[in-house]
């Protein structure tokens, strides 16, 4: 009888003991937050075009703007330092906050002839931001904002695809190897420069130009000369040609406007 109390009593520790390991492990589990924050930027969406709705959004103040980005802010702000599953979301995560407080830094030239592109431009990096994030996970909003959200998508792309072109173009410039033509008459000053390039993005561009930063043996600049074409199609070649009076010992071809 004795002894069936003890292993009864030994079993009962055991039990404890098992009891406590698993009360242990259930505290050291890490929490995720990648479930929350995606809620978080939904309702945060939501609260914002709430606020659009009730504004003018022809004619908004500095203060629309304002609440406009605070109005997310406060829904996702403190994901900042959370935990995520995924990486590359936590990551997202991050880079949307901070384009909220990009488009709220921009509030400081508010009233400038410049203010417009600076939001623009900052507008543009949110959107890019949801369309990364909603390809990890797809948003989901109120039936009545669906539009709104399927506009910030469509803008996010537009400006994937051109920053894709541009890539392109920076690698197409790169291609552009000028050479020095033989001087008609030996007294010439002026010597003529040319180069053949072939449109190799993949796709074709309707007016194309560059400035050509002539520059001495010092690297310094010493002469700027512009170079242009119109409708370069895929794959077609064409001929570029500046003049100048200066010594080239080295020169850079920068885009100026691109117009695909």
């Amino acid at each position: 009888m004795i002894r069936g109390k003890k292993i009864g009593v030994v079993l009962l520790f055991m039990g404890l003991i098992l009891f406590l390991a698993g009360c242990g492990n259930t505290k050291k589990e890490t929490k995720y937050y990648d479930d929350d924050f995606i809620t978080a930027m939904e309702q945060g969406l939501e609260d914002r075009w709430k606020l659009n709705d009730k504004g003018d959004e022809d004619d908004p103040t500095k203060a629309d703007y304002k609440s406009w980005a605070d109005a997310e802010l406060k829904q996702v702000s403190s994901y900042r330092n959370k935990k995520f599953k995924d990486a590359k979301l936590q990551e997202l995560a991050i880079s949307y906050i901070n384009s909220l407080n990009g488009q709220k830094a921009t509030l400081k030239y508010f009233g400038s002839d410049d203010f417009y592109d600076k939001w623009t431009e900052a507008y543009d990096k949110r959107t890019q931001e949801i369309v990364a994030i909603n390809k990890i996970h797809k948003l989901k909003v109120s039936d009545k904002f669906q539009s709104k959200l399927d506009e910030l998508l469509g803008n996010g792309k537009s400006v994937n695809e051109k920053a894709n072109k541009d890539d392109k173009v920076d690698e197409l410039l790169k291609t552009i190897q000028f050479t020095a033509q033989p001087k008609e008459y030996a007294e010439d000053e002026y010597t003529t420069y040319t180069a053949e390039a072939v449109n190799n993005t993949g796709f074709d561009i309707k007016s194309f130009s560059a400035n050509v930063k002539i520059k001495d043996t010092a690297g310094t600049t010493v002469d700027t000369q512009y170079i242009n074409t119109e409708n370069w199609a895929n794959g077609d070649k064409v001929k570029f040609e500046f003049t100048t009076d200066q010594e080239v010992a080295s020169y850079e071809v920068i885009k100026s406007y691109i117009k695909y």
